[in-house]
């Protein structure tokens, strides 16, 4: 934010009114927009990455059983699980299937890594 300050009080210098609090507001709403879509679209793009990964080498019926069971426990077990544990249920759900991604993701990359290495 101090760095959009900054860069924008560059603007300060023109001596039009209207068009230096234009400006102003233009260069550190540009700035402010670039710094944080930078960093959402590296995201993204990581995040688009696994799941095409994911849905390209690991998806089989064992993830259709699992994400299903997932579901079923969750919705089942709510209750008591909301008891035990403050967190809602649709981020638990969503943290059993990126656990089961990343052991899924470990197993094949070991099993590929001794398949190299028994050759």
């Amino acid at each position: 934010m101090n760095l959009a300050n900054t860069i924008s009080g560059l603007c300060n210098k023109i001596p039009q009114q209207a068009v230096k609090n234009v400006l102003h507001n233009l260069v550190f709403v540009l700035i402010v927009a670039i710094a944080i879509l930078i960093p959402l679209g590296l995201l993204g793009y990581g995040v688009y990455k696994l799941v095409r990964y994911y849905c390209d080498y690991l998806w089989d019926k064992i993830t259709l059983a699992v994400v299903l069971i997932s579901i079923a426990v969750v919705a089942n077990f709510a209750d008591a699980i909301k008891v035990l544990v403050t967190v809602n249920s649709v981020v638990l759900l969503s943290g059993i299937q990126m656990l089961y991604v990343v052991v899924r993701i470990t197993i094949e990359v070991v099993s590929e890594s001794r398949k190299i290495m028994r050759q």
